[in-house]
């Protein structure tokens, strides 16, 4: 119970940083979404045609959950960019052998969730040194079962072996996962339109109700009130200049 209180209490100090670390790291189901979204041929956007920059989308988001744009890379940093990007390729397999040690690593007190590994640890410490009683009732109902303390032994020895399996399958895992998000921070695509945050977006729809080409493409505006909005009202800590 500890460890898992102490799994759990690492798990919400790491989502005050970072948006839903399990879903996006070390659950397989949801880093395989992430990992293979990046393949789809049609993404969330918030203009059904082309962004016109007005930024009102940004204005009406009550979670600050609007990527700007990120402008292209100027040719004198490209270089230094496909370095980088190469020196992330590199450390994959860093970082796929880090988490298979760190699981490795882990896995005694990992195995400690299993209630034989735990029984077996408890009599174990009582037969060194008698004083020590852990978890009396449970050890007496062991030894009223009549079952030999040599098959408990050999029963949390294989246990321990599947949790060291286990640890270091995941430590493979959210390896590669923190490996692959290098490599994706690394490479850097440039961008001309706003888009929502998957990690902070609670889909409320505010950026879409907002954006002026949606409300044309309802209706609801005509592209002479849009040609009257500000266009290129961009951000001047993310300038497109020089890339637009």
């Amino acid at each position: 119970a500890s460890s898992m209180l102490i799994f759990g209490g690492a798990l919400l100090a790491i989502g005050i940083f970072v948006g839903r670390p399990y879903c996006r790291f070390i659950c397989p189901y949801g880093a395989i979404l992430g990992l293979f979204s990046k393949l789809a041929r049609w993404h969330v956007r918030i203009p059904p045609t082309e962004c016109i920059r007005c930024r009102l989308c940004e204005d009406a988001c009550p979670y600050g959950a609007i990527v700007a744009p990120v402008p292209p890379l100027p040719r004198s940093e490209r270089a230094r960019a496909r370095r980088r990007l190469l020196f992330a390729m590199a450390l994959l397999p860093v970082w796929v052998m880090l988490g298979a040690g760190l699981g490795y690593s882990l896995h005694p007190v990992m195995a400690q969730l299993d209630p034989q590994v735990r029984l077996a640890r408890w009599i174990h410490s009582e037969r060194i040194d008698p004083n020590n009683k852990f978890a009396v009732d449970a050890v007496t109902a062991f030894r009223n079962t009549g079952a030999t303390e040599a098959s408990l032994y050999d029963s949390a020895a294989e246990r321990l072996r599947t949790f060291a399996i286990a640890g270091v399958g995941l430590g493979l895992w959210v390896g590669l996962v923190f490996g692959l998000k290098w490599i994706q921070l690394a490479t850097r695509p440039s961008r001309q339109e706003y888009l929502p945050d998957p990690r902070r977006c609670v889909a409320c729809g505010r950026c879409f109700w907002y954006c002026p080409e949606e409300q044309v493409r309802r209706g609801w505006m005509s592209e002479a009130e849009v040609a009257q909005l500000p266009r290129d009202r961009m951000n001047p800590s993310s300038s497109l200049s020089g890339g637009m």
